[in-house]
């Protein structure tokens, strides 16, 4: 009955997720383990520190909130909820480090524009703004621009004049670079000398308290989908497909320390927020679906807060 009432996107849902979003909000504030502001420079509230904050709070109220929308109206889950921004807020840990949550922003829409590869005609925009979007992605981490691969390899073998949208595709990738060089010529300043291209592998014995519960709730969201994947419709079913390509592509890039275990988590979140909203929606077993969501809502505030 929980997860009914708080998933409908009506006004009890909506204000369940607002609810829902404050107290995360208060968590991070108060508990997390983030050490990338020092809380005690935080003396008022027009210091840079709590303007650094209420951005990250915007920027991570927009990012759940478009990620649900997107999909919603991309028809991937079909019944109209606020779960997947609950769960994409349940997952993801950070408060404090604005350069991850705009990433998020670039990942969302480089998503959106994927799903819009496959399934459109004509989709020279859509192929332009999927790499142009991951290009600037790669401007805060370089190594983020393997996921170029994912968007070339359904151009490939899904779509004609492969040659006129990797032209294209090549041209969107390129454009970022070529922007942040000719500011570099004209106000002679060094931005490349910011750009990380550090893959530091900070995966230690604390992370297991985040990655083990979200790994052992996955295989419940992946049984449940597979088993339901044929009576989802084709738009649905391929989309699902697109995303667990993109997990996919996650998982080996931190396995062969492509990215780091911040990365990870940022990425990650994205396909278990869809993976696990499904599981939490289609799932007949009542009395599990609620046991394994307050499970894993308790594990997520205690593998990365202090208490």
């Amino acid at each position: 009955m929980f997860l009914k009432i708080i998933s409908n996107n009506n006004l009890v849902g909506k204000i369940s997720f607002f609810v829902f979003f404050v107290f995360v909000i208060c968590f991070k504030f108060l508990f997390s383990n983030s050490e990338h502001v020092n809380l005690d420079t935080i003396t008022t509230i027009v210091s840079s520190a709590n303007i650094y904050i209420i951005l990250n709070f915007i920027f991570l109220f927009f990012i759940s909130i478009g990620l649900n929308n997107m999909i919603y109206e991309k028809g991937i889950i079909k019944k109209n909820n606020t779960l997947v921004a609950i769960v994409f807020l349940t997952i993801h840990p950070f408060l404090y480090d604005f350069n991850l949550l705009l990433i998020g922003v670039f990942i969302l829409f480089f998503l959106e524009n994927i799903i819009e590869i496959f399934f459109n005609d004509k989709i020279n925009n859509q192929v332009f703004y999927a790499a142009f979007l991951i290009s600037c992605a790669s401007l805060f981490n370089f190594y983020l621009i393997f996921y170029s691969l994912l968007p070339l390899f359904f151009i490939f073998l899904f779509k004609q004049d492969n040659i006129r949208y990797f032209i294209i595709y090549l041209l969107g990738l390129i454009v970022p670079y070529f922007f942040i060089y000719f500011l570099e010529l004209l106000f002679e300043f060094k931005l490349f000398n910011n750009i990380n291209s550090s893959t530091t592998f900070l995966f230690q014995l604390k992370d297991l308290k985040f990655f083990i519960p979200l790994v052992l709730i996955s295989i419940f969201s992946f049984i449940e989908l597979f088993n339901w994947m044929n009576k989802k419709s084709i738009r649905s079913r391929n989309s699902f497909f697109i995303i667990i390509f993109f997990a996919i592509f996650t998982i080996l890039f931190l396995l062969l320390r492509i990215i780091s275990f911040s990365y990870f988590v940022l990425l990650f979140s994205f396909p278990a927020s869809l993976f696990l909203a499904n599981y939490y929606l289609y799932s007949k077993r009542i009395f599990i679906k609620h046991f394994l969501f307050f499970i894993f809502t308790l594990t997520m505030f205690f593998s990365y807060y202090n208490f």
